[in-house]
């Protein structure tokens, strides 16, 4: 968030709608983006708020009420949603499968993808908690891709491609009755 220098705790100097608008002249495109989806999921704004940005020109502004959604869980899952998708990937974020729960991306409707950031997967009940919910979806038939905070935001593309390999070897094997 922007401030000056002589800012004191207190009410908000301006709306968070404003800071996102601002914010948007230093940030790239998927950076606003995850801040959006971001003020989404905390309902900090609505989805109709975005066409009163005054700062943002109209074609960000248009990506944006395009690409955002409240149900992004994190940065890393913005990041990954949008790299998926710009490779031309069918992706279902926030699936929910019965014995498991919720999982960040469903993937062509046979990948899942995880974004693990350290905040909640890093102590030794959530690793083992995630490691029974990849056994419980390896058993109805998934395969699961974890990726870190820094795979997924400071190496999308890499990831991505990640993604993409996983993919076209489940195809071929599929095809020929074969696991590679």
């Amino acid at each position: 968030m922007h401030r000056l220098a002589s800012h004191t705790p207190g009410p908000w100097l301006v709306s968070p709608l404003r800071a996102l608008d601002v914010a948007g002249r230093c940030a790239g495109t998927v950076e606003h983006l995850a801040m959006v989806d971001a003020a989404l999921r905390l309902n900090k704004i609505a989805p109709s708020d975005l066409e009163a940005m005054e700062v943002s020109d109209a074609g960000r502004v248009a990506y944006l009420r395009e690409h955002s959604t409240p149900t992004a869980g994190s940065l890393p899952e913005t990041f990954m949603r949008v790299g998926m998708r710009a490779a031309g990937l069918h992706v279902e974020p926030q699936v929910s499968f019965r014995g498991v729960g919720r999982v960040d991306f469903l993937v062509n409707r046979r990948l899942i993808v995880e974004c693990d950031g350290r905040r909640y997967h890093s102590d030794e009940r959530q690793f083992s908690l995630d490691r029974r919910r990849d056994r419980a979806l390896s058993a109805l038939g998934y395969r699961v891709l974890r990726f870190t905070y820094a795979d997924a935001v400071h190496h999308t593309r890499a990831s991505v491609h990640e993604v993409q390999s996983v993919l076209c070897v489940e195809a071929i094997s599929s095809r020929f009755g074969t696991r590679l």
